[in-house]
């Protein structure tokens, strides 16, 4: 899967070893032809993320489906989308680029809940501007923001963060990988 500037496109290994590209733009159910962002499901669902907002592609049927109205009933006006996550439980994490924070999805309960910065709640996200989600070994959930990497314990709700103040090399967190120990290794400016 290759998001680009022009749409997705699908590069298939055939038998004897060709390959098959499928293209797919906004004609085709992309809300924007400006892919920011892939992230593949544990049900085999392709999750596209646009400048403009989001997609599924069913990897199988190869059918895409616009879910940028999700936003809109969430009063996100955010759909710059950046980041998106799956964790160990099901539950999805889309991280908007432009100020609109992260976004929690319990596909199961269909409750969702919209996380932003409170300049008074020092629990809160650090910053709106999500480059990047993963989950760590323990369950948690790791958010690279514009300031600072954000650590989301789901069964309390709250974030901790750690910045150049901490220790970063640099406040913006391009990338999160976590290693077998459990460590973080992260690409900045």
């Amino acid at each position: 899967f290759i998001g680009t500037n022009e749409g997705l496109s699908v590069v298939e290994k055939n038998i004897n070893n060709s390959y098959t590209i499928t293209n797919y733009v906004e004609e085709d159910g992309l809300p924007s032809n400006k892919v920011r962002s892939l992230f593949v499901d544990s049900k085999g669902y392709l999750w596209i993320g646009t400048n403009k907002g989001i997609s599924v592609l069913d990897i199988k049927n190869k059918k895409i489906t616009n879910i940028t109205y999700i936003l809109d009933e969430m009063g996100v006006s955010d759909k710059f989308i950046r980041a998106i996550h799956e964790d160990s439980n099901g539950i999805y994490y889309i991280g908007c680029f432009l100020e609109g924070g992260l976004i929690k999805i319990n596909p199961n309960t269909k409750e969702y809940k919209v996380y932003k910065n409170d300049e008074n709640d020092t629990e809160s996200i650090s910053n709106n501007s999500v480059r990047y989600i993963t989950e760590d070994l323990k369950g948690n959930i790791l958010i690279g923001t514009s300031f600072g990497i954000n650590i989301l314990k789901p069964d309390t709700d709250k974030f901790q963060h750690y910045t150049e103040e901490d220790g970063l090399v640099d406040n913006t967190i391009y990338g999160i990988l976590v290693d077998k120990g459990n460590n973080l290794w992260m690409s900045t400016n």
